[in-house]
């Protein structure tokens, strides 16, 4: 099985791994503290490309080796928590109507998150068969996924 395989296997099981602890996340935030807490979105909404060029610096932070893997889960954290309160404050269905690009945004995230984990081996001296073109075109797959995830967020909001 050839790397860049490998790397989507990878990604995909982070991805589904992600959304499913997301989602158990977001429901306890909503039945623990989804009625004490409410917040409203202020301001002018972001363009595509003031979206994309937002998400497109994490992908940088999530390459760290070892941090960048903590960072991810702190982050993801975060967001799946704040889903949970606005799904009590504004509603399930129109909450989950604005998180259709949510699975797309978590893989092209996953995947400089798996790139990292075999960075952070490479470091330790443990073999990998990752070479620069390798991380090169994957990472530009996962700005691709990104930009259209940020399309799509848009397009929602």
């Amino acid at each position: 099985m050839s790397i860049s395989r490998a790397i989507y296997k990878t990604s995909l099981k982070i991805t589904s791994l992600t959304l499913v602890f997301g989602s158990i996340l977001s429901l306890f935030c909503a039945f623990a503290f989804g009625s004490s807490i409410s917040f409203e979105i202020e301001g002018t909404y972001p363009d595509t490309m003031s979206i994309f060029l937002n998400n497109l610096r994490f992908i940088f932070v999530f390459l760290i080796p070892f941090l960048g893997t903590i960072y991810f889960l702190l982050s993801f954290g975060y967001i799946f928590s704040l889903i949970g309160v606005s799904a009590v404050n504004s509603g399930l269905l129109f909450t989950i109507s604005r998180l259709i690009h949510v699975p797309l945004e978590v893989f092209s995230f996953s995947i400089p998150i798996t790139l990292s984990i075999l960075l952070g081996r490479k470091l330790m001296k443990q073999e990998t068969d990752l070479t620069a073109k390798d991380t090169i075109f994957l990472l530009l797959i996962s700005i691709i996924l990104l930009f259209l995830s940020a399309v799509l967020e848009n397009s929602l909001i």
